[in-house]
């Protein structure tokens, strides 16, 4: 059975400026959390859905990569079960059918319930304003300010949930990171050049 929180939901959206060959629906994280999301857009018919997207903090990852063109968009991200505690959701009140690990899946309307694996989650729409290409952000509650912030935090609260010595979760460099983050490269074997990106996905 899944491990379930019923958390405050934070989404932002905004335009973002691309020509028509870039159109896409961009999902940005500025939480301290990996996250893992799941889009779904609606028609006459009912509603197209895919899982997952993966978006480390502070990163932007095209979750529909074609010109949005539905009569409405939904969006549903956890985070990954790397952390201690119950899992994080983002969501709203479309309740919708999801599984693990990646699916695609045509539903007629919204779920009552869910056939076989599959398990209903509450989405949250997402207005595009018609816009053929959209950029929506995942935030934290406080909200972090920058994406940059996010990857901080996002380092902290992954160096503490696996055992380091992290004094808080926050967006200020501090000498104890520092010591973690050094030990933790050690550990994995990272190469000099690895970064974030390669933390967040060991």
């Amino acid at each position: 059975m899944r491990r379930w929180l019923a958390a405050v939901m934070v989404l932002a959206a905004g335009l973002a400026f691309a020509g028509p060959a870039q159109a896409a629906l961009k999902l940005c994280n500025r939480t301290s959390y990996v996250l893992y999301a799941a889009t779904a857009s609606a028609t006459k018919t009912g509603f197209t859905i895919h899982g997952w997207t993966r978006v480390a903090p502070g990163d932007c990852q095209t979750a529909i990569a074609q010109k949005l063109g539905a009569q409405s968009y939904l969006v549903y991200a956890r985070s990954a079960l790397a952390y201690s505690g119950p899992e994080r959701a983002w969501g709203g009140g479309v309740r919708l059918c999801v599984k693990d690990p990646q699916f695609t899946l045509h539903q007629k309307g919204v779920a009552s319930s869910c056939l076989d694996d599959f398990y209903a989650v509450p989405f949250a729409q997402v207005d595009t304003h018609g816009q053929p290409d959209w950029t929506m952000t995942f935030d934290d509650d406080p909200p972090l300010k920058t994406l940059e912030a996010a990857q901080l935090a996002g380092v902290k609260r992954l160096l503490k949930d696996n055992g380091y010595d992290i004094p808080a979760i926050d967006t200020k460099p501090d000498k104890p990171t520092g010591a973690a983050l050094s030990e933790f490269r050690k550990k994995m074997r990272f190469s000099e050049r690895a970064g974030n990106a390669e933390l967040f996905a060991a």
